[in-house]
């Protein structure tokens, strides 16, 4: 089961974790990124790719658009650290979580 599946959301913005392969922490700082043109090729012909997550390195934070990191859920190692969970946040999450869904659901019946 991922960490993703388990919360069943995505991690909160200011959630701490570590990736596998990793010995730097990395601090959530987005979802649902999205990567269009030179780099996203492995996506197919779209050429677009779609990563669970944005991070930066923790506990530095932001420095440079190039040193953000791109990951998705099944590459977390661990969470060290839950970002800040509000009403506001669970109900941004459900919102959005639906929509996914249905889009997720959309797609594979074109497919």
């Amino acid at each position: 089961m991922s960490k993703t599946q388990e919360l069943e959301e995505y991690l909160p913005i200011g959630s701490v974790v570590m990736l596998k392969g990793a010995t730097h922490c990395v601090m959530v700082v987005g979802r649902r990124a999205h990567l269009k043109g030179k780099g996203a090729e492995s996506a197919g012909p779209r050429s677009e790719r779609i990563w669970d997550y944005v991070g930066c390195a923790w506990p530095e934070g932001y420095a440079a658009p190039e040193a953000m990191i791109l990951f998705d859920d099944a590459q977390v190692r661990k969470v060290f650290f839950l970002g800040m969970q509000t009403r506001q946040e669970r109900s941004f999450s459900a919102r959005n979580f639906a929509r996914l869904s249905k889009r997720s659901e959309d797609d594979n019946e074109r497919d």
